[in-house]
């Protein structure tokens, strides 16, 4: 393959003949994710009912479109927003205050805090082709079948 495009082009071509086998490598993946995700997520004093709360949803198909969801909050919706989106209309009163005055959030462990999901969505896009590839054992004699 020449470059990204020819690979998301080949991954395309092999989704649409192997969906099962995509949807299994984009679970697998989805599950990375999240393990990464809750490491980063800020666990507060009294317990861990945000970070519990991450799961990853069994692949769903539509079409050729392969759906894998990743999500926090379940009985934690309103705190997950809040941790996730901050600084935003969804956070406490004390900490819009505290916004106010110049002051941050502590998060109660290093390397935890907002958009514990999000970034590390982020990190994965750089490299989820070649993941993809990898993972659905594409080399340049399947690419050429496809």
């Amino acid at each position: 393959m020449k470059g990204a495009s020819d690979m998301i082009a080949a991954l395309k071509g092999y989704a649409a003949k192997f969906p099962d086998r995509v949807a299994a490598v984009l679970y697998q993946i989805a599950q990375q994710i999240l393990t990464e995700a809750k490491r980063r997520c800020p666990v507060a004093a009294d317990g861990g009912t945000l970070r519990a709360s991450g799961m990853v949803e069994k692949p769903t198909r539509e079409g050729r479109t392969v759906r894998v969801t990743i999500s926090f909050g379940s009985g934690a919706i309103a705190y997950a927003i809040a941790v996730h989106e901050t600084i935003s209309e969804h956070d406490p009163p004390s900490w819009t205050i505290m916004y106010e005055n110049g002051g941050l959030i502590q998060w109660t462990s290093e390397g935890t805090g907002d958009h514990f999901l999000s970034s590390v969505i982020d990190e994965y896009k750089a490299v989820l082709p070649e993941m993809l590839a990898a993972l659905l054992n594409l080399d340049h004699a399947e690419v050429a079948v496809i």
